[in-house]
């Protein structure tokens, strides 16, 4: 049998798939943008009577209106058409962000429309119409492919084809993203003795994915030109560990099969820098502005339980190896530090597990209060100072002590090239439950792919793993 005619099942398997899951999905975009327009008409009009008292026209019912709304929605749906929405697979972060620019876009193109045609339209309207537009989008997005995934149309069979350790941390990578819907069936190896489109077809897989780092050359090559014959779908993941993932450009080469992948350093960029810095004291004197009551009870609370001060010090390495004074509430016995040499010298196990993490899980030291404060991390509120004074960042790797240097080992340079934050990337995947290699592994990856879209993400992250007291003690 041919290799294009064994190819046949799978290549109608992954069609069939596809055209069920994108009909699904640019439905509930069109649902979301068809609710939004009358939604924000009807809360707009009540908002701003109940506000001034007055009668408010929104211009919604005109039928002008209406036509340009559902044009530009048009162009919206199409845009996201063209790249890929409904077929391609990526994380959600990524998805949002590309959904957001899209409203946004479209967003300025009703705003200039509405503006040249002279129309008088509510200004509060618009803004919300395309706001919620943009966030239903990115709530009903994720909803339909649970949806999809739970009835069995989004997964999708696949196979990784590799050996060793390399085709098993792709798979790992692949089960631990379920959104992508990569349903990995096996790690194959690839046998001289063995027809890869013929094992394929037995096991109902309709992707491959080649771990080609694990793989010899010419292994890899044959591999790749009979997927490629035959039109099987597949993708290659290449050893890129410790690079810089995020904002990576590749390069063709003309008329070779040569791919270029340049890596660029996003946080080393001067624009970068300052965007960080501008979002980090804005969002900073925001919260400052609005928890400042909360602060002064909770350092009453502080107070009153032992008379002891209210806020703690600790010398923390910042950037570049600078040290510098960690604001927190405190949360120890005055003598915490006695306290904690007493347990070191006649608890085995406490110090073993000091040694691992630098954490006690169940900390005799830590006070009533401070055990609330810990649960939600209210704790970590007056490092909101320590950001305004520049010593921290709102998102970064958490700061650490001049003990805990020698754990990052040569990664320590990554670590150094950002400010700690109060909020970060090992906060959000998992906090203490997380070994502290695997720490050190999350702030390396941070440094070497931040993006401010990166920060926001982690920022937005924070709020349900702080609620649900994920990995907190």
């Amino acid at each position: 049998m041919s290799e294009s005619k064994q190819s046949q099942p799978i290549t109608r398997r992954q069609r069939r798939r596809e055209k069920i899951c994108a009909v699904w999905l640019f439905l509930g975009d069109v649902l979301t943008l068809a609710l939004s327009f009358p939604l924000t008409a009807f809360l707009s009009a009540h908002l701003s009577h109940m506000i001034s008292g007055r009668v408010f026209q929104t211009g919604a019912w005109d039928m002008q209106r209406l036509w340009i709304f559902a044009g530009l929605s048009i162009v919206l749906l199409l845009w996201l058409t063209n790249k890929g929405h409904y077929r391609k697979r990526q994380d959600y972060a990524a998805e949002a962000h590309a959904i957001i620019k899209s409203v946004a876009i479209i967003a300025l193109c009703d705003s200039f429309l509405l503006f040249a045609l002279k129309y008088d339209f509510s200004r509060l309207w618009l803004v919300s119409n395309w706001l919620v537009a943009a966030l239903g989008l990115c709530m009903v997005r994720p909803l339909v492919k649970n949806l999809l995934i739970k009835f069995g149309l989004w997964n999708i069979p696949t196979v990784v084809v590799g050996t060793g350790e390399g085709a098993a941390q792709v798979a790992d990578a692949l089960r631990a993203q379920p959104y992508l819907g990569y349903d990995v069936r096996e790690v194959y190896v690839p046998d001289e003795g063995d027809n890869l489109l013929t094992r394929l077809n037995v096991t109902a897989v309709n992707y491959v994915i080649l771990a080609t780092s694990s793989l010899p050359a010419a292994i890899a090559r044959d591999v790749q030109q009979l997927l490629t014959r035959a039109r099987v779908p597949f993708a290659f993941a290449p050893a890129v560990h410790g690079l810089s993932l995020i904002g990576m450009e590749q390069q063709i080469l003309f008329s070779h099969d040569v791919l270029l992948m340049a890596v660029r350093d996003n946080i080393a960029q001067p624009m970068a820098r300052v965007s960080k810095m501008l979002f980090d004291y804005v969002l900073a004197m925001i919260g400052l502005a609005v928890i400042w009551p909360l602060l002064l009870l909770l350092a009453f609370l502080i107070k009153i339980e032992d008379g002891g001060p209210v806020l703690y010090r600790q010398r923390r390495i910042g950037r570049g190896g600078r040290e510098f004074d960690c604001f927190k509430f405190r949360t120890m016995a005055v003598d915490s530090d006695t306290r904690l040499q007493m347990i070191l010298a006649n608890d085995p196990r406490a110090a073993a597990e000091w040694a691992a993490d630098h954490k006690l899980r169940d900390d005799p030291r830590v006070t009533d209060t401070g055990k609330f404060l810990r649960k939600i991390s209210l704790d970590e509120l007056p490092q909101l100072l320590n950001v305004l004074f520049g010593d921290m960042s709102l998102i970064g790797p958490r700061p650490i002590t001049t003990d805990e240097v020698e754990k990052y080992g040569d990664d320590i340079g990554f670590y150094y090239s950002v400010r700690p934050g109060l909020t970060g990337l090992w906060q959000v995947s998992g906090r203490n439950n997380v070994s502290y290699a695997r720490r050190v592994e999350l702030d390396g990856w941070y440094s070497r792919n931040w993006s401010l879209w990166l920060d926001i993400v982690i920022l937005l992250k924070t709020v349900p793993v702080l609620l649900l007291r994920k990995g907190s003690y």
